[in-house]
């Protein structure tokens, strides 16, 4: 607070953070590192949007975790009530801002009558569901090596769990899968089903199944204006699969990520998602650079044997911020246009932060 017990004014953003959060009539790639400010940018994106009259019902913003969810919510709260008063706090509560397996529970459960009375269990409460339900299932044969039964069933819980996390990243279907996997596996969703219970992958996994129905997609596009993704680098085939499906004609896509800090690659995520979005998604335009590059330096030359050899990894874009005034290039690391096409293409790719 500031010492008159006001709240101090936002930040004052400029050159490519403000084109990000202006930026409309195409898709947007964010490319944030660590302290870039990034959160700043989406929240004030939001805002920006909500002023110029989306209804909050038409916005959804992806977060990876509650904790993060939380602070954009509180950040996009304040940055609204300073664009358009205290009274607009009111008018927020349509808005999602949560984690991609909170949107799909709540997808499912307003707009799929099944799963109205369904709850979903978390990690805990999966393994002591899948232990009292083991004899049923046959998991210990996941883990027959073992000479005591009792640790037989906790590892074979374990081999069973990490096959079926394979399965719904992956969006695999159960028919293509070998026995006895196949047979444990159906099974074990049918049971899932008995109870009405739903695990934070296979709510994932129903949502995407129910959005291939052109009836639910058609219903949702019908408001969804705006889709913002955040840390787009760590989303998994199935999570990507669902990003997809929501960007709908009339929905423009906005996914914020670093290629260097694709952290779950352990459970499906491909830091290639950032890389390959503007392909992706290149329809009607994609990114170019206006000017042909300089010819690299040693150094340079070095840090591309490097990205060749380490594919991982992303060029890093050393060219110095635009002057204003001047037109920023791919090249130089500013923001690129490109007109969207029927399909959607990408429409800008903006460096926030160093690089």
């Amino acid at each position: 607070m500031a010492p008159n017990g006001q709240r101090p004014p936002p930040p004052r953003l400029e050159g490519q953070a403000l084109g990000a959060v202006r930026h409309r009539g195409s898709h947007l790639q964010i490319i944030a590192g660590a302290g870039s400010g990034k959160t700043e940018v989406v929240s004030q994106r939001v805002a920006d949007l909500l002023a110029d009259g989306f209804p909050p019902e038409g916005i959804v913003a992806f977060t990876f975790t509650e904790r993060a969810a939380e602070e954009l919510k509180d950040r996009i709260g304040r940055r609204a009530e300073d664009r358009l008063g205290p009274g607009s706090l009111d008018r927020l509560a349509g808005l999602f801002v949560g984690t991609i397996h909170a949107y799909c529970f709540r997808l499912l459960q307003q707009r799929v009558p099944k799963y109205e009375t369904y709850d979903v269990l978390d990690d805990n409460q999966l393994t002591a569901f899948l232990s009292r339900e083991e004899k049923n299932l046959g998991l210990r044969q996941f883990d027959a090596d073992r000479p005591d039964p009792n640790k037989r069933i906790f590892a074979g819980i374990r081999a069973f769990l990490k096959g079926v996390g394979v399965v719904e990243n992956e969006l695999l279907y159960t028919a293509t899968l070998d026995e006895p996997f196949k047979t444990v596996i159906r099974n074990y969703y049918e049971t899932l089903d008995r109870y009405r219970l739903l695990t934070y992958g296979l709510q994932i996994v129903r949502a995407v199944r129910e959005l291939e129905r052109p009836e639910l997609a058609a219903e949702v596009h019908s408001k969804l204006r705006h889709l913002i993704v955040d840390e787009y680098q760590d989303v998994n085939p199935a999570q990507e699969r669902l990003i997809r499906l929501l960007t709908g004609p009339a929905v423009e896509l906005c996914v914020v990520g670093d290629d260097q800090q694709a952290i779950y690659q352990w459970r499906g995520s491909k830091v290639a998602n950032i890389m390959t979005f503007h392909q992706a998604l290149r329809a009607g335009g994609h990114l170019r650079d206006r000017h042909q590059p300089p010819e690299p330096s040693s150094a340079d030359r070095r840090g591309q044997r490097f990205r060749r050899d380490h594919p991982r990894t992303a060029p890093k874009d050393h060219g110095p911020s635009p002057r204003a005034g001047h037109a920023p290039s791919a090249g130089g690391g500013g923001l690129e246009r490109s007109k969207r096409g029927r399909g959607g293409g990408l429409g800008r790719q903006s460096h926030l932060g160093p690089r």
